[in-house]
């Protein structure tokens, strides 16, 4: 195993067992080990769905400053957890919410964009400009509907709009790693396949990858993790930016074995440091995510730079 490898392995144990046992007494052991457990997993899990589907959604459009938030996956989040609200309101248990995103965000974005890809014989960027364009029309649909909300109604969606680990339902968090294991083999399936893509289109074709079918297999991977990852802890867009890239500098490798296996290592270092310092040392109560789509957008500028100097 590489070093960069073992020394981030090292620092997930560390910093995994300074947030579990911080600020522990013998008094509380057992409630705080559940919740604080409860967050770790969810950690895990959402940092390797997001850096998965990052991984094989960048490969596919041969493209580092693109994350699959360009298809409208947050935007239909929130028109969801909106609509929900207004209707049913308190009538819904946390588990059914969670499924009822899962289900729709997976069957909508799999059928939609893979019946799309078909018409517009594997153009990627058509399809994303026609995500972009669905994006944005959940959104407006979502700003229609919250002018008329009450507000209460509308305090409760706000909150929905930020990723946050601190209210993970333990139900919810192990269905979620029951539905993370199809992901794992369809995961496997696609892996060889990926690898001669990310070296480029022209070369998948000319050793004989069936470009088209692995768009749709990765689109369903893509649509999947993205789906469980949103429903779990919500909106997260520019996690898999930072992390995938900050793991390809580390890991310059096409395997996405090695790539997705650093971008989740460095995902966790970089939640669980986030997790660690804003509620166990400085005592916010704030949401993570607003240091992490800071933090993005400066990745996301040097990337664009970075290209612009290499042109």
């Amino acid at each position: 195993m590489k070093k960069h490898k073992t020394l981030l392995l090292s620092l997930v144990l560390i910093l995994s067992l300074v947030y579990l046992f911080y600020g522990i007494s013998m008094n509380n052991i057992k409630y705080i080990l559940m919740r604080r457990g409860s967050r770790l997993i969810a950690i895990y899990v959402v940092s390797y769905l997001v850096n998965t589907s990052t991984v094989y959604f960048q490969s596919m459009t041969n493209n580092r400053i693109l994350t699959p938030s360009l298809l409208g996956y947050d935007r239909l989040y929130m028109l969801i957890q909106v609509v929900v609200v207004m209707i049913l309101k308190q009538y819904i248990s946390n588990i059914s919410l969670f499924l009822v995103c899962v289900v729709v965000m997976t069957l909508f974005s799999t059928v939609l964009y893979s019946t799309i890809l078909k018409k517009v014989n594997g153009d990627l960027y058509i399809l994303l400009l026609i995500g972009t364009l669905v994006g944005t029309f959940f959104g407006s649909i979502t700003s229609y509907l919250q002018l008329m909300m009450d507000p209460n109604e509308f305090s409760i969606i706000q909150n929905q709009g930020f990723a946050s680990f601190n209210a993970i339902n333990v139900y919810v968090l192990g269905i979620a790693c029951l539905l993370v294991l199809p992901t794992l083999v369809l995961q496997a399936y696609l892996s060889k396949s990926h690898d001669v893509v990310a070296l480029g289109q022209n070369h998948a074709k000319n050793l004989g990858v069936n470009l088209g079918r692995f768009y749709k297999g990765a689109l369903v991977l893509i649509s999947i993790d993205i789906s469980i990852a949103t429903a779990l802890v919500g909106p997260i867009s520019f996690l898999g930016l930072l992390t995938t890239n900050l793991g390809k500098e580390i890991e310059p490798s096409y395997r996405s074995k090695d790539l997705i296996f650093t971008s989740t290592l460095v995902s966790i270092c970089l939640l669980l440091f986030a997790q660690i310092v804003f509620e166990r040392i400085l005592k916010f109560n704030t949401s993570i995510t607003v240091i992490i789509n800071i933090l993005g957008g400066i990745v996301f500028i040097w990337l664009m730079f970075k290209e612009r100097f290499n042109d």
